[in-house]
């Protein structure tokens, strides 16, 4: 990939740069020289893990705090985005990434990017090599009076939003919902936010959490509201205060994910194989052999699994380590297509992930509030929905249907709406 760059660069220095004689010529395409690499972030009052420490000593006290009391105006609220973003603010990328002139470079920067992703280099590793390389130019453009140079370093990306955003990768179709970080309650944007209108103007605080666990309970202590506060603080690169959910839950609509396979030329013959092999009755040797898959090719006297583009889905739950050494723990909920066959279903390019469960600790009980977008999904998908796919006709009905949950003892309690096994010492207790 740096011999890439270096025959970029040899295009670039050619008899337009230089004349016979060695003098050098001014680059007309050439912008002030300069490299910034200066480094933004939030202090470790903003972040995620103080906030997290935080919200059992403060947020169930009912008492008012900064995010509550403080006055917003329209421009000063931003709900979606990461908070690298909210730093960048508007306009911070001097450079435009699409110039013609330096596609090559961001051919470049592609090729680096995947050489990241294939040997599994970690962020922070990456952009430490993006510094040097950074570093590498301006030095070299300083030294040898090369304008080239010196714009490529003020080009070089300085943060992974920076990496997206140059290589055109921002495309994030996930729904983000708020959840509480106490009781795991999952809130929409606008539900977390409060609207004050006044003789001040418009302010805007967060929202209390307003679930109940037991609205029913025979003691009034067990029917009060939670309380925590949804979001918090944080400032930006220009100075400017935002509002940002304290955990984020992302969720990516299932027909989306189904939409992205049955458009895929192959995927629909792959989803038939399934009825060419041979079955006994005496042997289980895939899910087509189990009870479930026979019963479900018709269902209430009309056909389903019998019929093609009607899809069984399997459910699995698992949470996992993000990083080494430390004890964080964040879930994921994901689908695979059971009609594929058994060397095909657990492929990546097949996996479909429904939802991202924030950490950083796995909650003690269920996971209800999570799996509601997902029930809602799968309602519409047992009804049928259109999808474009690759067949002639172009678009055509599909069906699925959710046969079987795949996962772990403590992982499939807290999914099917029981206890977890660090639930309460005296057994499991159905929470629906």
């Amino acid at each position: 990939m740096f011999n890439v760059l270096y025959l970029c660069l040899l295009q670039h220095c050619d008899e337009s740069v230089y004349r016979d004689d060695g003098e050098q010529q001014p680059d007309s395409g050439a912008r002030s020289s300069g490299c910034s690499n200066k480094n933004t972030g939030f202090s470790d009052e903003e972040s995620d893990s103080s906030i997290e420490d935080s919200v059992g000593s403060e947020d169930n006290t009912g008492s008012s705090s900064e995010e509550e009391n403080m006055e917003w105006s329209e421009e000063d609220i931003h709900f979606e985005g990461t908070e690298e973003e909210m730093a960048h603010g508007e306009g911070s990328d001097k450079s435009n990434v699409d110039d013609a002139q330096y596609s090559w470079f961001t051919y470049f920067i592609l090729q680096l990017t995947m050489w990241k992703s294939h040997f599994t280099i970690s962020d922070n590793a990456y952009i430490a090599l993006l510094d040097l390389l950074r570093s590498f130019l301006f030095t070299v453009g300083s030294i040898f009076r090369l304008d080239i140079l010196k714009n490529l370093a003020e080009r070089v990306p300085s943060t992974m939003y920076m990496v997206r955003k140059i290589l055109s990768l921002k495309k994030d179709d996930f729904t983000h919902y708020v959840a509480c970080p106490v009781c795991n309650e999952v809130y929409t944007l606008e539900e977390a936010t409060i609207i004050v209108k006044d003789g001040r103007g418009i302010r805007k605080k967060s929202a209390r959490c307003s679930h109940v666990t037991f609205r029913k309970h025979a003691q009034k202590r067990h029917r009060k509201e939670c309380g925590t506060l949804l979001l918090k603080t944080v400032t930006g690169k220009k100075g400017l205060t935002y509002l940002h959910p304290k955990r984020s839950f992302c969720y990516r609509n299932v027909t989306k994910s189904l939409q992205d396979l049955v458009h895929r030329p192959g995927f629909n013959e792959s989803c038939e194989k399934w009825r060419q092999r041979d079955m006994s009755d005496n042997i289980y040797a895939d899910v087509y052999d189990g009870k479930v898959w026979k019963d479900f090719q018709s269902y209430n006297g009309k056909p389903f699994l019998s019929e093609a583009r009607n899809l069984g889905l399997m459910l699995n739950v698992d949470w996992f380590q993000p990083y080494d050494r430390v004890k964080d723990s964040i879930g994921v909920m994901y689908l695979v297509v059971m009609n594929l066959p058994r060397e095909e279903r657990f492929k990546q390019e097949n996996i479909i992930i429904a939802g991202i469960i924030p950490g950083p600790r796995e909650p003690k009980e269920h996971i209800n509030p999570y799996l509601g977008p997902l029930v809602s999904d799968l309602y519409d998908l047992w009804k049928g929905v259109y999808l474009l796919d690759s067949s002639a006709l172009g678009k055509q009905q599909y069906r699925a249907a959710l046969l079987c949950l795949s996962s772990d003892i403590p992982a499939s309690r807290k999914t099917g709406g029981f206890l977890g096994h660090m639930g309460f010492p005296w057994g499991g207790k159905v929470k629906f």
